[in-house]
């Protein structure tokens, strides 16, 4: 699988431009704010059906224009294929799939799998929980795309629940109903827990394998999920042990949107007691296992997106990263080459005030 042309107009900075992506390396140079990033978040976006950078779209819409448009040309399965995304600014984003309007957003998703690697990425263990569920959740539905169903099922039973809490709270009456909504939220719950937790049992192989290689041989690395609830029954009864503390909060306090997860190195929580250089690496790790996840899920190479991460990495996590990436087309954003120059074969573009020029 690779990407062969990406159209942008009105897109963040860019007015109109056509580029014509290699198969494999391409480096993206240029000072900050000159639009590198943008070129990395219209193929996210496309894979992924949301930016890395932002929940508003309109954002995404270059300034004072009514809308914006990505266009993705990329070849899979033996045939060329091609995602189309609209952004207006009072409308929801509008996906077409080889020219077919697609019915709902979360469709996008499973036709072009990209792997990140970004700044904000590399720091997620230090962010809140809710970030490390977003980064997980988002690995998870590209391997079973079914998965963002269970996500937008889940929160729309989550909200609905909230809202009846928020009302039995001045009319205790209400209370006889809220039954029916702890069946569907254990039920819609159960579904998350089940996915996530066979998710890292599956990628935990391939994390142990990539960082023992990354740390030569000296650390060992492990992801753990941590749910809210491990079980039905234990989901079930904190629902109804917890009630009135719900209903004093307007929240439900437990279920799968209060999961968490923890890296460990050599048994110590990474999260806590690791160093930056190890947070760093662990993460990496981590990266390098999503893309043998989803080689293997699909056994096509996945396209890796890598915007500005010699920032956060040093010299030599950076070369044990490009060690890793031969024979998969990749994106890349910096604005110095000199990390790079080791690489063979690549195709340079200048990126400079919204504007992209191959050099």
């Amino acid at each position: 699988m690779y990407i062969s042309k990406i159209g942008l107009e009105n897109f963040r900075n860019y007015e109109k431009q056509e580029l014509n992506i290699a198969e494999g390396l391409n480096i993206f140079i240029g000072n900050n704010a000159q639009g590198k990033t943008n070129v990395i978040e219209s193929i996210y976006v496309s894979s992924i059906g949301k930016s890395f950078r932002t929940n508003i779209d309109r954002e995404m819409i270059k300034m004072n224009m009514p809308n914006g448009k990505v266009q993705i040309e990329y070849f899979k399965n033996d045939k060329n294929n091609k995602i189309d995304i609209l952004f207006e600014q009072e409308k929801t984003k509008q996906v077409k799939l080889n020219g077919i309007k697609l019915d709902k957003l979360s469709q996008v998703v499973g036709n072009v799998q990209t792997v990140l690697f970004s700044p904000d990425e590399l720091q997620v263990l230090k962010q809140l929980p809710g970030v490390r569920r977003k980064f997980f959740d988002i690995s998870i539905s590209q391997t079973k795309p079914m998965y963002v169903y269970y996500i937008l099922e889940y929160n729309k039973v989550l909200k609905q629940r909230n809202a009846l809490l928020k009302q039995i709270k001045y009319d205790r009456s209400l209370i006889d109903t809220i039954d029916i909504w702890d069946e569907k939220l254990v039920n819609a719950g159960m579904l998350l827990i089940n996915n996530r937790t066979k998710y890292v049992e599956k990628i935990n192989e391939k994390i142990t394998k990539r960082h023992l290689y990354i740390s030569d041989n000296k650390e060992e690395l492990i992801l753990k999920y941590i749910p809210s609830c491990k079980d039905k029954t234990i989901f079930e009864r904190k629902l109804k042990d917890n009630l009135d503390i719900d209903i004093q909060n307007g929240y439900t306090g437990y279920g799968p949107h209060k999961d968490d997860y923890s890296f460990y190195i050599n048994g110590i929580l990474l999260n806590k007691f690791g160093s930056q250089g190890q947070q760093r690496s662990g993460i990496l790790s981590y990266k390098l296992a999503e893309i043998d996840n989803l080689y293997e899920e699909y056994g096509e190479k996945p396209i890796l997106l890598l915007d500005d991460v010699t920032s956060e990495l040093d010299k030599n996590r950076i070369e044990k990263l490009l060690e890793n990436i031969a024979g998969y087309q990749t994106i890349i954003t910096c604005t110095d080459i000199e990390n790079f120059k080791v690489l063979s074969g690549y195709k340079l573009f200048n990126v400079e005030s919204g504007k992209v020029m191959e050099v």
